[in-house]
């Protein structure tokens, strides 16, 4: 049987604003975790130019009954014009998916 949780990810420009925004989104029980991998290095083309930067991800697991709610939250608060959003479906374990879907009650 399968415990599916959902797991999304955005970048930010420093530690403080992955972490800013992580700690939001735990507050308003938006998502269960929220964890801060980085630094990275990103290369992406913007606006014509070959970039290339530092960034942290912000890696985010909720339920999917929030999915909207935190969509519309980070394309209202992310310092990015342009963020990135990726999610997708993860297979947990029984209790780790009750955790994150107790925990994500947004």
């Amino acid at each position: 049987m399968l415990n599916l949780i959902r797991v999304g990810c955005t970048t930010l420009e420093t530690r403080h604003q992955a972490l800013d925004l992580g700690r939001k989104l735990v507050a308003l029980n938006l998502v269960a975790c929220a964890e801060i991998v980085g630094p990275v290095t990103t290369v992406y083309r913007w606006e014509g130019k070959i970039e290339e930067s530092e960034e942290w991800e912000l890696r985010l697991k909720y339920s999917r009954q929030n999915e909207d709610a935190l969509i519309r939250f980070i394309a209202e608060k992310h310092a990015y014009d342009e963020p990135q959003w990726l999610s997708w479906d993860a297979d947990a374990s029984e209790g780790y998916a009750k955790w994150v879907t107790r925990k994500s009650k947004g």
